[in-house]
C-alpha cells in the first residue's frame, strides 16, 4: 500500500509525475504519490481504506509537457482508473509556464 495511504487519516492526496514533485508538495505539508503506471493498484488501496471509513480526494496535477497530448494522456488515464473504482479524484492543473508542480512551486515561494 502506498504510505501516502498509511493510517486512517483521508483527505488530499496529490497525485503527480515524479518523485520531486512528490517531495516539493511535502515540503509545504501535503500528502502526495507518484502513481503513472500502478493506477489501478492506488485504486485499490484507497477503496479497501474507503470500506474501512476513510475517504481520499485525489488532484491530479498532470506535467506541462512539450507535448500537451502526453500529459493530458496521463491524466485521463489516472482519473478513468480512480473515477471506474468510483473515487472523488480531479484534474489540477498549473499555469503553462511552469513544467511541473516542482517548477511552480520553487519559483512561487
Amino acid at each position: 500500500m502506498p504510505a501516502a495511504l498509511n493510517g486512517n487519516e483521508g483527505g488530499d492526496i496529490f497525485l503527480v509525475e515524479g518523485q520531486i514533485d512528490v517531495l516539493s508538495l511535502a515540503e509545504i505539508g501535503y500528502r502526495a504519490i507518484t502513481a503513472e503506471g500502478c493506477e489501478a493498484k492506488l485504486a485499490q488501496a484507497a477503496k479497501e481504506k474507503q470500506g474501512q471509513g476513510v475517504a481520499y480526494r485525489f488532484l491530479i496535477i498532470p506535467d506541462n509537457d512539450a507535448d500537451p497530448a502526453k500529459g493530458e494522456k496521463t491524466a485521463a488515464k489516472m482519473l478513468d482508473t480512480l473515477t471506474a473504482a468510483g473515487l472523488t479524484d480531479y484534474i489540477a492543473r498549473i499555469p503553462a509556464s511552469y513544467h511541473d508542480a516542482n517548477d511552480y512551486l520553487t519559483k512561487c515561494r
